[in-house]
C-alpha cells in the first residue's frame, strides 16, 4: 500500500491501513524503542501499545510526517513510561529526560536512517533478508540460522556478508 494511501485510509479508518503502518514502521521503532531500553520484547510490547493506541485514538494525519513523528513520539513516551515504571537503576530515571532530550534534527537524522535501512532490508533477495532478520534482530547464531533454513553454515555467512555489503552499499550515501 502506498504511504499517501495508508494516511488517507487510516483517516477513514479502513482496517488496511493499520497493516501498512505496522509493515512500514514495525522493525524500525523496535529498535528505536530498544535505544532506551535495550529490551526487545518490552520495546516490541511498546511499539504494539503505541500502534493500538493510535488506531483506537481519533487522531487524523495530513501527512507522512506527522504519522512517523506520532509515532516516534508515542513510542519515545511509551519507552521512558516503562523504564519508569520498573525503576531499572533509579539515577538513571531520575537524568532520564534531560539524558534523551538530543536535538531535533539528530532524532529526525536518525529516524530516517531507520527507515531507509530498514526498507533496504525489505528489498534484500528473501534469502539474505531473512538472515540478517534471524541473526541482527533475533539474535541467532549463523549455524542455527543454517540449520533452519537447511543451508550450509558457510552459505549462511556468505549471504550474510554480502546482505550486510548491500546495505552498507544503499545506506553509504545517507551516512
Amino acid at each position: 500500500m502506498e504511504k499517501r494511501g495508508i494516511i488517507e485510509d487510516f483517516n477513514k479508518r479502513n482496517p488496511k491501513s493499520i497493516e501498512g503502518i505496522y509493515d512500514n514502521y514495525y522493525k524500525a521503532l523496535v529498535i528505536y524503542s530498544m535505544s532506551f531500553n535495550n529490551e526487545k520484547m518490552q520495546a516490541e510490547d511498546s511499539v504494539q501499545d503505541s500502534i493500538i493506541t493510535l488506531w483506537h485514538s481519533d487522531i487524523k494525519f495530513e501527512s507522512e510526517d506527522n504519522l512517523r513523528n506520532y509515532l516516534y513520539n508515542s513510542v519515545r513516551n511509551k519507552s521512558i513510561n516503562v523504564i519508569r515504571h520498573l525503576k531499572i537503576r533509579s539515577a538513571y530515571v531520575d537524568n532520564f529526560d534531560e539524558e534523551l532530550e538530543p536535538n531535533e534534527e539528530e532524532r529526525l537524522i536518525k529516524q530516517e536512517y531507520h527507515r531507509i535501512l530498514f526498507n533496504a532490508v525489505k528489498n534484500l533477495d528473501w534469502d539474505k533478508q531473512k538472515i540478517i532478520e534471524m541473526n541482527l534482530l533475533q539474535e541467532n547464531k549463523l549455524i542455527d540460522i543454517a540449520k533452519s533454513m537447511k543451508i550450509s553454515y558457510r552459505t549462511s555467512k556468505r549471504k550474510k556478508d554480502l546482505a550486510i555489503r548491500e546495505l552498507r552499499r544503499i545506506v553509504k550515501d545517507f551516512l
